[in-house]
């Protein structure tokens, strides 16, 4: 086994604060009392967030609020909270599919179409340079194929 801070007994790097981040996690949860606190649960939740993410390298922020059904999230782009409740979303219904064609924010969402999905999935292709010359007939498939992935015993 290596000795050497940031590698594991097969030489593999990880991030070698990750228990550092973990413990002070599990401290300040410890430290917040819902029923004596005086702060807003979802507040210190982002707050305990903001304060062991890896600046550089955290891209999303999320807290879920699992009575609720929502989901409260932000980005490295964008630092206001948003959410998204997961109970106005009727999931049981395969016709009743959404896209986002914002940047980064999910909460503006609207009724999915093939033709809003090549806008996204266009979009994405030519703004990732990976990706920028992948041929036509590739990006033709992958905007067709949500449409193969409908139960028609749903419907």
């Amino acid at each position: 086994m290596s000795n050497r801070i940031g590698h594991d007994e097969n030489n593999l790097p990880f991030t070698a604060n990750s228990l550092l981040r973990f413990e002070t996690t599990v401290q300040l949860l410890s430290e917040f009392d819902d029923d004596t606190h005086d702060r807003d649960g979802l507040d210190c939740a982002f707050e305990i967030l903001d304060r062991v993410s890896q600046p550089e390298r955290t891209k999303w922020t999320i807290v879920y609020d699992l009575e609720e059904l929502v989901i409260h999230f932000k980005t490295s782009d964008a630092s206001n909270i948003r959410a998204l409740s997961l109970s106005e979303i009727d999931f049981m219904d395969a016709t009743n599919s959404f896209i986002n064609l914002t940047d980064g924010d999910f909460t503006s969402l609207q009724q999915y179409t093939a033709e809003d999905n090549k806008l996204l999935i266009n979009r994405m292709f030519d703004t990732l340079s990976m990706l920028r010359r992948v041929p036509e007939n590739v990006r033709d498939a992958t905007v067709e194929y949500p449409s193969t992935t409908i139960n028609e015993n749903i419907l």
